[in-house]
């Protein structure tokens, strides 16, 4: 984005998830059905964690919630975080939610995906201080977001649904209004290249383009993209209004022309 008028948020550290921890490596169908059946799903984040109202139910698309064209809600500062569970299960006695970067800073990368949209002025992040001590919901994540000027809020959530499946999905709000202008949701399925013999050693696996959660998150950043298009294409500028009070409509004394001279020799 070259445009004066906008600037950009610039954070270090990694732009993706960290797959590395994920632990996909090379191996035989053996060990892959040993793998998969001692498999344990995870506790998973829900709509619910993530809206403030009911959301249509979608999967690898988006969906725009304003029911008609928007006005004044570009251009924008898009304030985004991810919710994630802190350890606990799903029970509602011990399932804790939290704000975190994925991974410790990933929003160079969010400001990538935006960057050929001029109407994006920023992208920033929120994180679980910025709440105040507060709890993880949308009403209160989106009072910071407004807080720290974000006039958009992306919150957003991933889940491991299967041993090789991940989804990635997330709402975007009106932070004025806390309402979710759309909602978008993508998943994918790890990809392992086919291996010339069945054996157990470990061979080399390029995870950006083969593993579940970075290939979801890929798709994901592609409907975020293509979802703003859409908005800012369907906004409009707000119509000016006069300020209220006196407003003189003639010059307060009389035009002389040509202006006499004043002062002394």
């Amino acid at each position: 984005m070259t445009s004066p008028f906008w600037s950009r948020v610039v954070f270090a550290g990694s732009a993706m998830p960290v797959l590395g921890i994920l632990g996909l490596s090379g191996g035989c169908a053996a060990c892959a059905r040993e793998k998969e059946s001692s498999w344990i799903q995870p506790p998973q984040v829900h709509w619910t964690d993530l809206a403030t109202e009911r959301v249509p139910a979608i999967r690898d698309s988006y969906i725009v919630l304003t029911g008609g064209p928007t006005q004044g809600l570009f251009p924008a500062s898009i304030a985004v975080t991810r919710v994630a569970l802190d350890g606990g299960t799903e029970s509602s006695s011990s399932r804790a939610l939290e704000l975190v970067r994925d991974p410790r800073n990933e929003f160079l990368q969010w400001n990538k995906v935006f960057d050929d949209l001029m109407a994006v002025a920023e992208v920033f992040p929120i994180e679980q201080r910025d709440l105040g001590g507060s709890l993880p919901e949308p009403v209160q994540i989106n009072a910071a977001m407004r807080a720290l000027t974000g006039r958009l809020g992306l919150i957003y959530a991933v889940n491991q649904t299967a041993p090789d499946v991940s989804e990635m999905f997330g709402v975007l709000y009106d932070t004025s209004a806390a309402r979710p202008v759309a909602a978008l949701h993508a998943s994918a399925k790890t990809l392992i290249p086919p291996r010339p013999c069945c054996n157990c050693e470990r061979e080399s696996v390029d995870l950006w383009n083969s593993d579940s959660r970075a290939l979801a998150r890929k798709k994901f950043e592609e409907l975020a993209h293509a979802c703003l298009h859409e908005l800012i294409a369907m906004d409009r500028p707000v119509d000016p209004q006069p300020e209220e009070g006196w407003i003189p409509v003639n010059p307060l004394r009389e035009v002389e022309w040509p202006p006499r001279e004043t002062g002394t020799n």
